[in-house]
């Protein structure tokens, strides 16, 4: 979960300040002491959730469990959250001011697997995320899909053996 984070915070500008909190450890090794910076905000995230035949309740609760996580590290945020199987199901967009309609929405789906889809609604609607994290089970077939507008994370619940081969693949159990 902390790779999570660490994702969103490495992937997307904010405004960045300057803190003395914590040192910059890159720079520790040589007797330097400077301030980190600290981001309280993120640009546009879009966080695709997998809805097809394969994702039980347990399941989407890890992964509405980690967008909340996302929206609890941040003061301001815009996340545009897509449920998908092979086509695009329930679509909702989540700032700082409607952060606990979370909680009703509906991202639809339980057919099979197809995570094109997602790029193509991207490319479709002219949607220019910071970073894409894509929340699944992993079982995915041959297509994860290539040329991704921004950064993209693989979240795979439940199995550790499923590498995306395009972006960044974490893993979360629970």
């Amino acid at each position: 979960r902390d790779a999570l984070r660490d994702f969103v915070s490495a992937s997307c500008k904010g405004k960045d300040e300057f803190t003395w909190r914590k040192f910059n450890r890159r720079l520790l090794p040589n007797d330097i002491y400077m301030p980190t910076v600290e981001s309280e905000t993120i640009g546009e995230v879009v966080v695709a959730i997998d809805t097809s035949g394969s994702i039980g309740p347990e399941e989407l609760k890890i992964f509405f469990s980690e967008i909340k996580g996302i929206m609890d590290s941040y003061t301001e945020y815009k996340i545009k959250v897509v449920g998908w199987d092979t086509e695009i199901g329930g679509i909702g967009e989540f700032t700082s001011e409607n952060m606990e309609d979370i909680t009703n929405f509906d991202p639809k789906g339980g057919g099979g697997t197809d995570p094109t889809c997602v790029l193509d609604y991207i490319k479709q609607n002219s949607i220019k995320p910071e970073c894409i994290i894509i929340l699944t089970d992993g079982e995915v077939g041959n297509d994860w899909g290539t040329d991704w507008p921004a950064p993209v994370l693989w979240v795979v619940a439940g199995r550790k053996d499923i590498v995306a081969p395009t972006g960044k693949t974490i893993y979360i159990n629970d």
